[in-house]
């Protein structure tokens, strides 16, 4: 079967702290992606609540900032905070 391509957007602060902690996991954005679907698609729902799925709050993005070598700027989630 041929593979497929998945396009999401984020913001860019949130891929390079995502790929911090998915390298330290020793797994990759793709595998994590794979492993969400196989979940959907047995268990049809999601592996997580709705309130996750929604913007961030800002505690959320202080607690991303303690992300080792990730510097968030703040103005740049004004429109992103919940």
């Amino acid at each position: 079967m041929a593979d497929a391509m998945i396009t999401a957007r984020m913001i860019a602060s949130k891929k390079a702290a995502g790929n911090q902690v998915f390298e330290k996991l020793g797994s990759t954005p793709s595998q994590a992606i794979n492993q969400l679907y196989d979940y959907v698609i047995a268990e049809k729902k999601l592996p997580f609540s709705e309130e996750h799925s929604q913007k961030p709050t800002v505690q959320e993005l202080r607690d991303a900032q303690s992300v080792e070598g990730v510097q968030l700027r703040h103005v740049a989630f004004l429109p992103y905070v919940r």
